[in-house]
């Protein structure tokens, strides 16, 4: 009994592959890589995005297709520079759900993967492709957290200081409609 005890044991280890340094040292840049994403997506704050994208788009539509008072000079400049912040709202409101959902793919394949080598289910000759291909989509993933990240930072604040003259701009455009 006490030898079928330790030839279990043996093949237990005998059955997992082991890793390379390289192999662990290009675990461990994944693992890094997955880590940084999180960070730049947690930086967002994703309901404040999604409502100030959809608040965003819904006044310059109706800057553009039902506002019909004359305005002066300097409130034209002012609805052109607030329209100038679409490109960075088209960015946030098309790449951040997509990019998050990546992320949460990569960082679970990561998980099984990991789970797959300890468990001696990964072939010591396929360890290096899977490890090229979840490094490839990781770096997809950090590259476009990283982009969202940043227009994020320097977008909200233009956002939070021009918005509520735009907000009153329009109320008073819809208030004189009404009259």
């Amino acid at each position: 009994m006490k030898n079928l005890f330790y030839l279990t044991i043996i093949l237990l280890f005998a059955c997992k592959p082991s890793m390379s340094d390289k192999q662990k040292e290009e675990l461990n840049n994944i693992e890094v890589l997955i880590d940084s994403s999180e960070y730049y997506l947690s930086s967002i704050d994703s309901i404040f995005a999604i409502e100030a994208t959809n608040n965003f788009n819904s006044n310059v539509n109706y800057i553009k297709n039902d506002m019909v008072d004359t305005l002066d000079n300097d409130i034209m400049l002012f609805i052109d520079k607030y329209y100038g912040l679409r490109k960075g709202f088209r960015k946030l409101g098309e790449k951040y759900l997509g990019t998050m959902a990546e992320f949460k793919i990569s960082n679970e394949q990561i998980e099984n993967l990991k789970h797959d080598i300890n468990n001696g289910l990964v072939e010591p000759n396929q360890l290096d492709q899977y490890l090229e291909l979840e490094k490839k989509n990781i770096e997809l993933v950090f590259e476009s957290s990283k982009t969202i990240a940043k227009v994020n930072k320097n977008l909200v604040p233009l956002y939070e200081k021009m918005n509520p003259k735009i907000d009153s701009l329009i109320e008073a455009s819809k208030a004189k409609l009404k009259q």
